[in-house]
């Protein structure tokens, strides 16, 4: 249940984020009971009063119960603020002081950056002496994606914080972490005797990690040609996964062991030799149609631009663990459906006691351990069986458990867990600064080695799962990936 005695110092309140996640998920928390005594104070460039603001933000706030509005907006207030502005700051800092006063809130304050990457620098920089945390309680900050450009920019910004926060202190959001089923990861592997036994290189082939998307840029031209799909979804949500699904049983649960382990699943991954560097990765942008315009047709991307908005590739670790088992992974704009998936492949049964049976199929398909985060969440087996009414081995049958609709990534119910988990002051699901440092220096070396060899943007039609130099990554070894929706 969320701690009560808190204010939230929003800057950028009148984006889409504040809109149509963070207002709506407070409201969520305040309408449950899990948030009572709480304050917020939003600080944009609008020129808006506390009303104005207020009737702004009333439309947003739909729900499936009908909650308090009226009660839940005299808890919102606003200040006009131009972030480059110090004297702004300090008005802010000022009616923050008041607000806390008249609510009895302790002093403590979560700072939450809503606004554009390119303005964490100047709000952090300023936050010392606007008079913000001068006054006695715990401060927080939060974060969201992309933390840095690559590992210098990224470096940068957490020493920055370090100045004025604690490790503790910072949440950098990454919503993946706060999905059921990939919290469920670890005690799928580490909390049944019958998956860990097994993890590992004598019995499992190959893991395939698919996040697809059918979206295009949505409004996010700019920032997306600048990122590409390798730095948008690579550097953080696959990369927790695969820490997830690679790393070794941690000492225990506390969220240190369990970076430690992360980090050290990470580290162990080895770095492309330029040799070989465009086969095991694959680059693509999707192509257009009558309806849905090309990448380099959409607004605000330039026509010469080399940005992918697909990524493939095959990743191997120096581990005793994963030798000789590749880790493949996709992702992209405009595919075929969205999904998010974790395909386990283990190694093919010996065919020796079937081969010679007039009733066996030709070939026995391999074990697959599927695990669904989005947009269902559930477990599957893949089993070769015989069913009762035909006559040959070796039909593929699936056994699933806990199938059901999850609650999608960026949803105001989503968000909920996030904020509670927040103001809870619990960082467990929220990536910690060596995690981020380590897939960074991963990413920016894979960059480099693109620049060095000049990889071929494939291209790719709009509703497929990607280029077709995507299968051979698989095909080239035998194998073939085992969610594809086309077929």
């Amino acid at each position: 249940m969320a701690t009560s005695n808190v204010q939230l110092v929003i800057f950028g309140g009148t984006g889409d984020l504040t809109t149509r996640m963070l207002m709506p998920s407070l409201l969520g928390l305040f309408d449950t009971g899990k948030l009572a005594n709480f304050a917020v104070l939003i600080l944009s460039n609008r020129n808006f009063t506390d009303d104005d603001y207020r009737e702004f933000i009333r439309p947003f706030l739909r729900r499936s119960t009908k909650p308090d509005i009226p009660g839940f907006l005299q808890h919102i207030f606003y200040q006009t603020m131009d972030v480059t502005k110090a004297t702004d700051y300090t008005a802010a800092a000022t009616k923050s002081h008041e607000i806390d006063k008249k609510f009895d809130l302790g002093g403590n304050r979560i700072f939450y950056f809503a606004v554009a990457p390119r303005l964490f620098s100047p709000i952090i920089a300023s936050l010392p002496d606007s008079g913000f945390l001068a006054r006695p309680g715990y401060k927080r900050v939060v974060i969201e994606k992309p933390f840095g450009q690559d590992y210098p920019s990224a470096k940068a910004l957490n020493e920055q914080l370090n100045h004025l926060f604690h490790e503790d202190q910072i949440f950098r959001i990454d919503h993946y972490l706060e999905k059921r089923m990939v919290q469920n990861i670890m005690l799928t592997r580490f909390g049944n005797g019958l998956t860990e036994g097994i993890w590992n290189s004598h019995f499992i082939d190959n893991v395939q990690v698919t996040l697809s998307e059918t979206v295009g840029l949505e409004n996010r031209a700019g920032y997306y040609d600048q990122m590409g799909a390798t730095r948008d979804m690579v550097q953080n949500h696959i990369f927790q996964l695969i820490s997830l699904l690679a790393m070794d049983q941690p000492i225990s649960l506390r969220q240190g062991d369990v970076t430690e382990a992360k980090v050290a699943a990470l580290r162990m991954l080895k770095t492309p030799d330029l040799q070989l560097i465009n086969q095991q990765f694959v680059l693509g942008q999707y192509l257009g149609n009558q309806q849905e315009p090309a990448y380099l047709d959409e607004e605000r991307i330039p026509k010469t631009s080399r940005t992918e908005t697909f990524v493939a590739g095959e990743l191997n670790f120096n581990s005793y663990r994963w030798d000789g088992v590749p880790f493949y992974f996709r992702t992209g704009k405009r595919l075929a459906t969205k999904t998010t998936r974790i395909d386990v492949v283990f190694k093919a049964p010996q065919l020796k006691l079937f081969e010679e049976h007039h009733q066996v199929i030709d070939h026995l398909a391999p074990n697959i351990l599927t695990i669904l985060i989005d947009p269902d969440e559930g477990l599957s087996m893949q089993l070769n069986t015989r069913d009762s009414d035909e006559e040959t081995f070796g039909s593929t049958n699936a056994i699933l458990a806990n199938t059901q609709p999850a609650t999608g990534f960026e949803t105001p119910e989503a968000y909920e867990s996030l904020l509670s988990d927040i103001i809870d002051g619990n960082t467990e699901n929220f990536p910690q600064w060596r995690e981020i440092a380590v897939a960074w220096q991963f990413i920016d070396a894979l960059r480099a080695g693109w620049q060095k060899t000049s990889p071929i943007i494939h291209q790719y039609l709009l509703g497929s799962m990607g280029p077709e130099q995507a299968d051979k990554l698989l095909t080239r070894t035998g194998r073939y990936w085992a969610f594809d929706p086309t077929k």
